[in-house]
């Protein structure tokens, strides 16, 4: 993925909106297992031959057992990378690592989205002060849903920001099975070579048929998890974030239904 926004390769909203719902659907269903991947960033994700995004690199990940009652008050870990650290990390504060994934792909969104980050600086030192102040500006003309998603995925309060399963459910992504899906199969489609491999020609119709069975139901592959909430790391942060989710979506009712 970031080699693909050097190169500026994804440009139609249709196809970025895509590639975002992918991502965000990834890392929901990690938190869903109890698993915070602690990394996230574009030279995290790659993308495969049919054009779908992949996850990597869990080297640093944090496992949470969600059939057992969390008792500390967050984790003391401090791991990940500089540009995409969420401010409780910064600030070296215990902090709940599925809020700090959710901070992460909001500047992975930024910079898919915009080409760069929202930090314009190389200097570790005063980019974490701008991080600790949180995104102050997007670029002009950029699409109101794409930085209202982008606006609650980087508060710096975490208790403020959606848990993963509230956002690949928000407004952006309604049609994105129906629109993207279809513009996704098209480039596949393409990618068959001249000298036809039959084993690729089956593999594609099976990616295809697998495509069109989700734009029939687009909300099949939630169903058929377990509907597993993102566990907190502690009873602190459970009550808070319980407390707060709601209130962080209702702050943006243009793109949460």
């Amino acid at each position: 993925l970031a080699t693909m926004i050097k190169n500026k390769q994804i440009k139609k909203t249709e196809d970025k909106i895509y590639y975002m719902h992918k991502i965000a659907d990834a890392v929901s269903f990690c938190h869903s297992k109890g698993i915070a991947h602690r990394d996230i960033k574009p030279a995290n994700i790659l993308i495969d031959s049919y054009l779908r995004p992949k996850l990597i690199d869990f080297g640093i990940c944090e496992i949470v057992d969600v059939s057992k009652t969390q008792s500390s008050e967050g984790i003391t870990a401090f791991y990940g990378t500089g540009p995409y650290l969420a401010p409780e990390i910064v600030l070296k504060n215990s902090y709940d690592p599925f809020a700090a994934d959710v901070w992460a792909l909001g500047i992975t969104f930024y910079e898919f989205i915009t080409g760069s980050l929202p930090w314009s600086t190389s200097n570790q030192k005063v980019m974490n002060d701008a991080i600790c102040q949180g995104i102050s500006s997007f670029p002009e003309g950029m699409n109101p849903l794409f930085q209202q998603l982008i606006t609650v995925m980087t508060n710096i309060d975490p208790s403020e920001r959606p848990l993963m399963s509230s956002i690949i459910r928000c407004t952006l992504f309604e049609n994105v099975n129906s629109n993207a899906s279809k513009s996704m199969c098209n480039q596949n489609r393409n990618k068959i070579p001249s000298k036809t491999n039959m084993s690729f020609v089956r593999a594609q119709k099976a990616a295809e048929s697998s495509a069109n069975r989700q734009a029939n139901n687009p909300n099949g592959i939630h169903e058929q998890r377990p509907t597993i909430q993102s566990p907190a790391v502690s009873q602190t942060i459970n009550k808070q974030r319980r407390k707060t989710v709601s209130g962080a979506l209702k702050k943006a009712p243009p793109i949460f239904d």
